[in-house]
This record gives C-alpha cells, sequence and structure tokens, in this order.
C-alpha cells in the first residue's frame, strides 16, 4: 500500500512507513486500508512520519476519526456523506453509481419529493466518483468495479468492511435527514 501511494518516495522511507504501519495494525489488513488516504505524495517525509505516527490505534478509533471527518464537512457535503452511507448501509443490494447519482439529488418536502436535475454531474467518471463518492464517504465506503468492461455508471458502491455497518446503523438511524423520514415511515421499509 505504501509502495502504491507514495511512489515518488525513496525505497528508505517507504520502508520505514510500511513497517511503522505493519506494527500499528496489529495484522488487521482493514486498519491500513482505512488509514491509506492519509498518505499522500505532496507530503514530505517528515509530514508522513507524523501522520503515521499520529494514525489512531484500532478499528474503533479509526472508525471514530472518520466520523468526525464527515461531521466536519460543509453542510451540503455532510448531508451527502450521510446520505451516501445510509443508502449504502440499508439498501437491500449493493446500488450502481448511477443509481446513487439519481438517489442524492431527490429532496423530500412536506409536499412531496422534488428531483434538482441541475445538482446531476457533467459526467460518471473516475473522478466524480473519487471526489464525490469516495472522498465525501469518510473512507467508509469503496466502489467496485466487478468486470473490467462495466461501465463506469454501472459499478456498485459498498461499505468497506461490515462492520462499518454494525458501528454506524445506530447514529444514521437516529440522524434525520429529508430524503429518508418518508422512506423511514414507509409500510415497506425496514
Amino acid at each position: 500500500m505504501v509502495d502504491k501511494k507514495l511512489p515518488n518516495k525513496d525505497d528508505c522511507l517507504r520502508q520505514d512507513l510500511a513497517v511503522q504501519l505493519a506494527e500499528k495494525c496489529e495484522g488487521m489488513f482493514l486498519w491500513i486500508k482505512l488509514q491509506q488516504d492519509q498518505l499522500r505524495g505532496g507530503k514530505n517525509a517528515k509530514q508522513l512520519q507524523n501522520i503515521v505516527k499520529n494514525m489512531p490505534i484500532g478499528l474503533e478509533n479509526t472508525y471514530e476519526r472518520n466520523w468526525k471527518i464527515i461531521q466536519n464537512h460543509s453542510p451540503d457535503n455532510q448531508s451527502r456523506a450521510l446520505a451516501i452511507l445510509r443508502w449504502t448501509t440499508f439498501s437491500f443490494r449493493p446500488f450502481t453509481v448511477s443509481e446513487m447519482t439519481e438517489a442524492l439529488i431527490v429532496e423530500f418536502n412536506d409536499d412531496g419529493a422534488t428531483i434538482q436535475w441541475d445538482d446531476l454531474p457533467d459526467n460518471i467518471d473516475d473522478e466524480y466518483i473519487n471526489s464525490e463518492i469516495i472522498d465525501i464517504g469518510g473512507a467508509l465506503v469503496e466502489v467496485r468495479e466487478e468486470r473490467p468492461e462495466v461501465v463506469t455508471g454501472y459499478r456498485t458502491i459498498h461499505l468497506i468492511h461490515p462492520s462499518v455497518k454494525k458501528i454506524y446503523s445506530p447514529p444514521l438511524k437516529q440522524i434525520q435527514l429529508p430524503a429518508f423520514s418518508r422512506i423511514q415511515s414507509s409500510p415497506h421499509s425496514g
């Protein structure tokens, strides 16, 4: 993971960071996966060493950090992140990127639903997926491409690990988002 995220850094630094991460992960590959977004090639050696040094220990602390990141988003991005997490957590099957994109432009209010057509992206491409789904999701969601020939919009969105559902289901059920208030009260919702 270090080699993949930091190909522009020297071998000695990458090896040192990999050893530190291996020691901190306590054998949990998921922990490493949840930390990888913090390692960015534009950081210098000292910054990268401090990032690794200050990474939270254990999954619970890592999840708490990710939740705080989402809570510190701007109101629009926070609402979007929570909607992505809720749709992904409570759906019966994984949403495609196109389905999630459409779900995110529906606004529910007392008069019914309104579709915010001008909120549709210009393109559903890798940039959109990375910046508007994965990055906003606080490293708790991932987009999978089951087969290389799958069109970008048909990639599927998943929680990074089943433990995310266990940790976040209670708070996600309690947060009232307009897009979910009607769904929660429908006779078909669980």
